[in-house]
């Protein structure tokens, strides 16, 4: 889905004119009030065509769903509430109401009404009243382009021949898929090499053809995590560069050429979270990221080995207590990427808890479906 530019305001009234809500007959309400009534038909009025006549005493009209209100009359008996007669009179089976069946001018949208605001996501509902307003042509964002790297000489792309000590690029593909259903047009920018000079050179390249930047790996205490290295040697501003996150430590923030830069842990699980959690909320809009918490009903015992705010991947089944259980998938380490493939929500643990126990309260958080991107374009 795209966002539009502007705000999407009502050119002319919806419906534009009184119409019939069903098929039947077009009646005055004082001459159907009661059964057994009979009208004489004096015209039919198809959906597209404006009626002719004027519906007077005793009289009714045939009218299609969405055929204009003939004048005179105000209500509509349906089709099944009728006796047709070949003599062209109509019996009346059940009593009209002024007003039943009659849809009026306006009623869903006045002239002037604001039907999309600048910035919403054009859905389906919103692209059929922009469509309902003649509407032919709507201008959109441009989506944000978002540069990443992956990095790490023990890394290659899948389809090549793994030598001893190496393994695959599967940030390559989880972050490229993470920066899509944000909204945004990912670009791989490259693989950096454990080489500062390297690095920045592809850096400094990438960050002039976007409009964020984010990088996997390279951001530790190794001797060989150079991505900040280069980013100060290109003379970016750290924001920072650890938080108080479980995975995802070493995730960090920077500012090059007033783009941001956002550093991302080099293990798969991490690296997804961090992303998830902090990244996508921020390129994206109020779609992307974790709904609001709610509680839930620990299925497993769990206890922390720091102070982080600790998030476990769980699933969700039954119902106790008037809560979902929680159940912990597969392992919880940061290189099993395995527990990230099907899980329904993160259990929460905040900072100041240190131990969860079967059967305790806990706050977990689902996933919001994603959609397009709220981060400003160039």
């Amino acid at each position: 889905m795209r966002a539009v530019s502007s705000d999407i305001r009502a050119r002319m009234a919806v419906p534009p004119f009184d119409n019939s809500a069903m098929d039947g007959f077009a009646v005055r309400s004082r001459d159907a009030h009661k059964p057994g009534v009979r009208l004489k038909i004096v015209e039919v009025v198809p959906a597209g065509r404006h009626p002719s006549k004027k519906i007077g005493r005793g009289e009714c009209a045939g009218i299609m769903t969405g055929s204009a209100m003939p004048s005179g009359a105000d209500a509509v008996v349906m089709k099944e509430y009728a006796t047709e007669a070949d003599s062209g009179f109509v019996g009346i089976l059940r009593p009209a109401r002024r007003g039943e069946n009659v849809r009026l001018a306006g009623e869903d949208v006045k002239n002037g009404d604001l039907l999309v605001p600048k910035g919403a996501l054009l859905g389906a509902a919103e692209l059929g009243l922009a469509a309902s307003q003649g509407y032919g042509r709507i201008e959109v964002f441009r989506r944000a382009v978002v540069g990443f790297f992956t990095t790490g000489d023990e890394v290659v792309l899948p389809g090549r021949r793994l030598k001893p000590s190496q393994i695959y690029n599967a940030n390559r593909y989880t972050l490229g898929a993470s920066i899509a259903a944000s909204g945004c047009e990912p670009f791989y920018a490259g693989h950096l090499s454990d080489d500062i000079a390297h690095s920045a050179a592809a850096i400094a390249f990438a960050v002039g053809r976007c409009d964020a930047l984010v990088t996997s790996g390279g951001v530790s205490m190794g001797d060989f995590d150079i991505v900040k290295k280069a980013l100060r040697r290109l003379g970016a501003v750290i924001i920072f560069e650890r938080i108080r996150l479980k995975p995802g430590r070493p995730t960090g923030l920077a500012v090059l050429k007033r783009r941001p830069v956002f550093l991302l842990p080099g293990n798969v699980v991490s690296s997804l979270l961090a992303y998830d959690l902090l990244v996508g909320p921020y390129i994206g809009n109020s779609h992307c990221g974790f709904d609001a918490r709610f509680k839930a009903i620990a299925g497993f015992s769990y206890v922390k080995d720091d102070a982080r705010r600790h998030f476990l991947r769980v699933s969700l089944d039954g119902n106790r207590k008037g809560f979902p259980t929680a159940r912990l998938v597969r392992a919880q380490g940061s290189g099993i990427l395995s527990s990230m493939s099907g899980y329904d929500a993160l259990a929460v643990i905040p900072e100041g808890r240190h131990a969860v126990r079967r059967g305790d309260g806990i706050n977990v958080i689902t996933r919001r479906p994603s959609s397009h991107s709220g981060f400003p374009g160039k």
